[in-house]
């Protein structure tokens, strides 16, 4: 008895007790309902230790090929990243010789592979590459590889 008496009791004060304390702060000033919200955006990042291009010869196409990889960090998420390209220049000149867009590989790796007889640049040649990330926002990164 005495311990359904001591649960009575402690039910009682409980309900005494408040859970939480909500206060609503209204704007009177506010005349419509038009409510703007904060969109956090990060740019994205190339990793330029992850970052590399190489022209090699494939012995059964009997052609040289380019191979592009980028590695693009976005604190938003992979899929923040819309577009990955790479863009050929004469070294040293501001003379574009071609342009690809890479592809996503997953885990941030964009990737591409072109054949030289689908380029007008040339393995052997002095090439500038200039790698460009653009994410949902229009936020970017670039990064310069120079020969």
């Amino acid at each position: 008895m005495d311990c359904f008496r001591s649960l009575v009791t402690i039910l009682a004060f409980w309900t005494l007790i408040p859970a939480c304390i909500v206060y609503v702060d209204e704007d009177e000033n506010e005349d419509d309902d038009h409510h703007e919200f904060v969109v956090y955006n990060h740019s994205p990042e190339i990793l330029s230790d992850l970052t590399w291009w190489a022209c090699d010869y494939d012995w059964v196409a009997l052609d040289h090929y380019f191979e592009f990889q980028a590695t693009v960090e976005d604190l938003d998420g992979f899929d923040d990243v819309t577009e990955v390209s790479v863009t050929l220049y004469e070294a040293g000149t501001d003379y574009v010789l071609d342009s690809y867009a890479l592809q996503p590989e997953g885990g941030g790796v964009w990737g591409g592979f072109v054949w030289e007889s689908e380029s007008y640049a040339f393995c052997g040649e002095a090439l500038d590459v200039l790698v460009e990330a653009i994410d949902w926002y229009d936020d970017w990164d670039h990064l310069w590889l120079l020969y």
